[in-house]
């Protein structure tokens, strides 16, 4: 379906997505940098998403009351189309949501809205979806729903429009400015390009020939598969490697959890290795050495293996440096 046109407000333009493009999910992000979670996001959100090697751009929102931030996922080609419509139109989008974003968050089941034969729906957790009604009704058949309220798009953030799909600059007005420096520029990036692309098509090759041996070795060992759409994920499932506790995500909302239940904790630092096994190294502040021993506990308690643990006391703080790994505890 085709993106719908630019729709035009007193003080903004907006550019509506058909909600059934736009998957959106509650996740419990780490503490990064706005920089570092853009590029550790595709990685994080691989759990999620059916393709992970799907051109795909993101959406964060802020956290909802159970500490999870809000996750919009939209296919890069569509964003495109709609900001291209809106240029033919000479229109620059300030930004770009979902149809469903605009109705309000419920307290608690979900918030329905019919528009045609579809069904726009917001749950309280922050997430929505738009699904014709007839697939809407059974998706909804065990939730407890309420009449949806319209209450317009988020007005301080831009959803999708940043980055490389944000406005477009005046490049025209920009280049009249600096046509020599702009040639010279030119000049030096088609000799810089030229080693781009053959470096390119050797990367894109060598992905092509593991591709083509990762799916020879998975039929190998599975001669039943019929349908290898994604490897590795097809792979984790029939090894049975597709619980909560794998890869980052897993861990990392394990801890996050434990940590928050106790009393006085927080969690100071981590870093995460995923070879030669996954291992979640943190730095957890506790206002004492009973609260830590009883942290130290519920980690051990939810599955978790402890290694090191130096301690030290700052500022009426325990501080204390300890590295988890899978495995242990019940």
């Amino acid at each position: 379906m085709s993106a719908s046109p630019a729709t035009e407000t007193a003080d903004q333009r907006i550019g509506i997505l058909p909600g059934q493009t736009v998957s959106s999910f509650a996740v419990p992000l780490p503490p990064l940098p706005s920089g570092k979670l853009a590029k550790a996001l595709p990685h994080i959100m691989a759990d999620y998403l059916a393709d992970e090697r799907a051109d795909t751009a993101f959406c964060v929102l802020e956290q909802n009351a159970q500490g999870a931030s809000l996750v919009l996922a939209c296919d890069t080609a569509m964003l495109r189309e709609t900001i291209t419509r809106a240029a033919e139109n000479k229109t620059n989008l300030t930004a770009l949501w979902p149809d469903y974003m605009r109705l309000a968050v419920p307290e608690s089941g979900v918030a329905v809205l019919q528009d045609g034969d579809d069904i726009m729906a917001r749950r309280a957790d922050g997430t929505g979806f738009r699904l014709p009604k007839t697939i809407a009704d059974k998706v909804l058949s065990d939730e407890t729903t309420c009449d949806g309220q319209e209450v317009g798009f988020p007005p301080d953030n831009a959803g999708f429009a940043i980055g490389r799909f944000g406005p477009n600059l005046p490049i025209g007005a920009l280049v009249k400015k600096s046509r020599r420096s702009l040639a010279l520029l030119l000049a030096t990036a088609v000799a810089w390009s030229g080693s781009l692309l053959f470096q390119a098509q050797r990367n894109e090759n060598q992905r092509d020939a593991l591709e083509a041996e990762a799916v020879a070795l998975y039929q190998a060992r599975f001669p039943e598969a019929r349908r290898i759409v994604n490897v590795e994920a097809q792979l984790r499932s029939k090894l049975g490697q597709s619980g909560n506790r794998q890869g980052f995500t897993g861990m990392f909302a394990g801890v996050r959890q434990i940590i928050s239940a106790q009393t006085g904790a927080r969690l100071e630092g981590f870093s995460y290795t995923a070879k030669p096994s996954p291992a979640f190294k943190m730095v957890v502040a506790t206002p004492g050495f009973s609260e830590l021993e009883q942290l130290r506990a519920g980690l051990s308690e939810a599955g978790f293996q402890l290694n090191g643990g130096s301690s030290e006391q700052i500022d009426g703080l325990i501080l204390t440096e300890m590295t988890l790994s899978q495995g242990g505890g019940r």
